[in-house]
């Protein structure tokens, strides 16, 4: 197929059957079999695995059947649904697959029982073998089900169970242990499965390129913007990766692209939710509306002729199709011609809000791929923080021209070689959450990729509020140096990362008092301001000659970076 030709893949990565060769043992799915795999070695009985949906309990019940398929003193037994409707149906069934090599089926359901009986005694005392029970789908298990189990696994020895159990299963389940106690109480070991974290999400995506690519070394065909949506998309549900993953290779080749980006996950994302949506809506109200068509077909159906013999004397007016005048918002023919402007020429730091490219009024609720765990900033909730307490600061310089609303915009960054937006954003903002890149992405029309800008262009970074987080206390920042210009800032940031070779960040905040300020400052912030003077004293001689302690900020002062 030319879908692997794109891509140098020589068979199917995301294919959402649960094929053992795809198994990706990940930390909890490798303790979860190897707890398991010991518990049936030493035959203690009934062991019950619950999970959500598309955690990978069909994978994983498929890789421990494959592991004893080799041995010849363990013997599986895998039941799919087990939703008998009656107790002789399930005693016929489990006869059929442990008593393969009975002459013959006991007509009642107590020689059935008696013949599975003395087969394993058999397997299990005389042959020394152990069966083993395995009931996918767990949750539809009956009570007469759970009550012919339950007597089975009182079949035993002094030493051991004769009849080894495993049933997987959704959550359900944890209802019908309750209601079935004396099944409950029989239970070796309870294991809940989670979702996978952000590390084994990317590894288990890996696990299967590498096992599908033609080379040793697999494509890397999903960035790491890519890879955080699809995890923060599927939540790190199996099912829900593969699912996304699939998707995006199919975009992949329709759009003729080698790589795929969070952009591309979350339109494919969307896309899904959209056919699910679109699913239930006609689930939910497509069947009462054709029953509501048919019965007014039933009911009209003997006066046809006569609906259809009269004429109605009222005019019949085409209403001409609507037509709607969709003007191009001004702000983006303002963006048109500021990228017409050439770099030397583009707006200075507090220009006049009418000279801006658009730039997001209020915060971005949505969620985006790869979005921080972190509180969401919210306008609304930005306190008056106190007055400024500094401690041997010297006299900084104000900015030429004071201003007594907030600026739109924070100034603009050519891009540099190596640069990225993803890296460009967290620089400016202290992360690069989604909000934040939604943002600097609309204020930039010329952004056709996120994932490809060129060399040269130039980045405009509007002003984004962020919510300091209380939770952190009171804080102090080791303030090395304070600037007013968006790029002299950033330039010096790298200077003094790479001369001292400290973690540093870049502070960004606005009062009436100050202005726009962009001040350099440790990494860090302390509880306890003699840790920051410390801290200071440590450094080379060359970043700490204006470098002083801020503790608080001045009346109305609001953030637009991350400060923590």
């Amino acid at each position: 197929m030319d879908y692997f030709k794109l891509l140098q893949l020589k068979k199917e990565p995301f294919s959402n059957s649960p094929d053992p060769d795809f198994f990706y043992h990940s930390k909890q799915h490798k303790v979860c079999l190897q707890k398991l795999e010991l518990a049936l070695r030493l035959r203690r009985g009934l062991n019950v695995i619950i999970g959500d949906i598309g955690t990978g309990k069909t994978t994983l019940c498929r890789e421990l059947i494959r592991r004893f398929d080799a041995e010849a003193d363990i013997s599986t037994h895998l039941i799919l649904d087990p939703s008998f409707s009656s107790a002789s149906e399930c005693l016929k069934l489990l006869f059929s697959m442990i008593c393969k090599d009975a002459p013959e089926m006991p007509a009642t359901d107590m020689a059935l029982k008696e013949a599975i009986k003395q087969h394993l005694f058999t397997e299990g005392v005389d042959k020394k073998r152990t069966t083993v029970l395995i009931l996918d789908e767990g949750q539809k298990i009956t009570t007469e089900c759970i009550e012919i189990l339950r007597e089975l696994l009182n079949y035993e020895t002094n030493n051991f169970k004769l009849l080894q159990i495993v049933i997987f299963a959704q959550p359900e389940i944890e209802e019908i242990l309750k209601a079935h106690a004396n099944f409950a109480d029989r239970i070796n070991w309870l294991h809940y499965l989670a979702p996978m974290d952000f590390n084994d999400t990317r590894q288990m995506i890996y696990h299967r390129l590498k096992l599908s690519s033609k080379t040793p070394k697999p494509r890397a065909i999903f960035t790491f913007p890519a890879l955080w949506a699809i995890y923060r998309f599927s939540k790190g549900y199996p099912r829900k990766i593969v699912h996304l993953c699939h998707q995006s290779v199919l975009a992949m080749i329709i759009q003729n692209r080698s790589k795929a980006g969070w952009s591309m996950i979350r339109s494919c994302k969307n896309r899904i939710g959209k056919q699910r949506r679109w699913v239930r809506r006609l689930l939910l109200f497509g069947t009462p509306v054709a029953a509501m068509i048919i019965a007014a077909v039933v009911i009209l159906l003997p006066y046809k002729d006569l609906i259809l013999s009269e004429k109605s004397a009222a005019p019949v007016f085409k209403v001409p199709p609507e037509t709607r005048s969709v003007a191009e918002p001004a702000a983006l023919l303002k963006v048109a011609e500021v990228q017409k402007i050439p770099p030397a020429a583009a707006p200075p730091r507090n220009i006049d809000a009418s000279e801006t490219p658009p730039i997001l009024k209020e915060p971005i609720q949505e969620p985006l791929p790869g979005a921080s765990a972190l509180q969401p900033e919210d306008d609304a909730k930005i306190p008056q923080l106190a007055t400024v307490e500094k401690i041997e600061k010297p006299p900084a310089a104000q900015p030429s021209t004071m201003v007594t609303s907030p600026p739109e915009m924070l100034g603009q960054l050519s891009v540099k070689p190596g640069d990225t937006l993803f890296q460009m954003v967290g620089t400016v903002y202290g992360r690069s959450s989604n909000r934040n890149m939604r943002a600097v992405i609309e204020a930039n029309a010329h952004i056709v990729n996120p994932n490809a800008i060129d060399l040269g262009d130039i980045i405009y970074f509007p002003a984004l509020k962020q919510l300091p987080d209380s939770s952190k206390g009171k804080c102090h920042w080791l303030v090395l140096e304070e600037l007013h210009q968006l790029g002299q800032a950033v330039q010096r940031l790298y200077e003094l990362k790479e001369a001292g070779k400290v973690p540093l960040r870049m502070i960004s905040n606005w009062s009436p008092s100050e202005g726009l300020v962009f001040r350099l400052a440790a990494k860090r912030c302390f509880s306890d301001p003699n840790d920051a003077i410390g801290y200071l004293s440590a450094l080379p001689p060359g970043m700490v000659s204006n470098g002083h302690v801020q503790s608080e900020w001045p009346d109305g002062a609001q953030f637009f970076s991350y400060p923590y």
